[in-house]
């Protein structure tokens, strides 16, 4: 019950705002308003420290704050990895998202990082990223999947936004479907 009551209030928030963000567009000053808070929103940035490399990040939504807020702990074992590179080396972030681990290993370890990462809604955070830490010369952004076979496929993009992780390529077999669900 609890759930259904909490469902139904998100809806109606939802479809409350959508309704009142689509009157305010309709307005030149409420277009000129929203233009103002999508800018004050994307110039918002966190710095983060880890061991003694300290990177500045973009943190336009709460999905982006919770990556630089958990960037020490939520993938501890991907931190060490980079850690443990050889200085100067190049590496293949596939699956860049929004560049945190790319940012990392180029400051760090001042590798030289190809990043590999498909979706348009991350590609805007990612070269953000990349020119707030002054990395422009060490990363490059490569915008396409990488696949074990040569095929024509689909990007799945799993929240219906498009921005975000678990998003994924090809068969959906195993992996979230649209609505967060595994098949």
């Amino acid at each position: 019950m609890i759930k259904t009551v909490k469902q139904y209030t998100k809806k109606y928030l939802q479809n409350f705002l959508m309704l009142f963000m689509n009157l305010i567009i309709a307005t030149k000053i409420g277009s000129r308003v929203l233009d103002q808070i999508l800018r004050i929103s994307m110039e918002r940035t966190k710095a983060v420290t880890h061991e003694s490399t300290s990177l500045i990040l973009s943190v336009p939504n709460s999905i982006n704050r919770f990556r630089v807020d958990s960037f020490s702990s939520k993938e501890p074992e991907t931190l060490e990895w980079i850690d443990s590179i050889p200085k100067g080396s190049v590496l293949w972030d596939i699956g860049a998202n929004i560049g945190l681990y790319s940012c990392y290993a180029a400051k760090s370890r001042n590798c030289q990082v190809f990043a590999f990462e498909p979706s348009v809604f991350n590609l805007e955070l990612l070269a953000r990223n990349i020119f707030l830490n002054n990395l422009v010369n060490q990363i490059v952004i490569i915008p396409i999947p990488l696949s074990d076979s040569r095929k024509i496929s689909t990007l799945n993009y799993w929240n219906g936004l498009g921005w975000g992780s678990f998003n994924f390529w090809g068969n959906l077999w195993g992996r979230r479907q649209g609505d967060g669900q595994v098949i």
